[in-house]
């Protein structure tokens, strides 16, 4: 696509009346967005703004549209800058949406790739329980995505305090068995090693003492 044709969608996006519409002209746009050129692009042109907005589109599939180009201007790390401020938008969306749903399993894969690096794993401490909780209620799709953006926040050694203090259901620990699908069990015995190693500050002992919930006692 040229320039102008991502001015032209991006303004048709805008208008658009009809819910078939915005979701084409979205795809379009996500399409275009796996090429650095038009990552670019798109955020000079206030694209990425434009896109965001349809994460509370009264349709679902243009939310699942959205969020999948979100996520693939997010391969963008000076797209990561503006895409971060969605980040309640996009926790939101897990909470509130039917598990197993494609808005989840878009919603997991933007906050995967904006969660490669340290650089925003901050903005997902509050998000842990929420996560923990999905991996005892979901698809084995839905599982393996979310492991992979907690694999990401546990390779973070300033991340685990939060992460070990997060309210946890019990029925987490039935997941580490034979029958879990193979993918799955990888995944959460990485999650797990990466935990291992972590030692505790007095303060943070003195909380877990507390919390009789937290992964931690899990």
């Amino acid at each position: 696509l040229e320039p102008q044709h991502l001015k032209i969608l991006l303004s048709c996006l805008q208008t658009s009346e009809d819910p078939s519409d915005r979701c084409r002209i979205l795809v379009t746009i996500g399409n275009a967005a796996a090429f650095t050129v038009n990552q670019n692009l798109i955020r000079e042109f206030e694209g990425i703004h434009i896109v965001a907005r349809f994460l509370s589109d009264p349709e679902a599939q243009v939310r699942v549209q959205s969020l999948n180009a979100l996520n693939n201007l997010c391969m963008n790390i000076p797209n990561q800058e503006q895409i971060k401020l969605y980040v309640p938008q996009v926790l939101e969306l897990i909470e509130m949406s039917p598990v197993n749903s494609d808005l989840q399993l878009g919603a997991l894969r933007l906050l995967t790739n904006l969660s490669v690096t340290d650089n925003h794993q901050h903005l997902l401490k509050k998000s842990v329980t929420l996560l923990l909780s999905l991996l005892v209620v979901s698809s084995e799709a839905l599982q393996i995505q979310t492991l992979k953006v907690l694999v990401n926040l546990s390779s973070n050694p300033d991340m685990i305090d939060d992460i070990v203090q997060a309210q946890a259901p019990a029925s987490v620990l039935l997941l580490f068995d034979e029958r879990t699908a193979p993918q799955v069990l990888l995944r959460l015995l990485t999650f797990a090693g990466n935990l291992k190693a972590w030692r505790p500050s007095a303060q943070v002992a003195d909380e877990l003492r507390r919390k009789q919930d937290s992964l931690f006692r899990v």
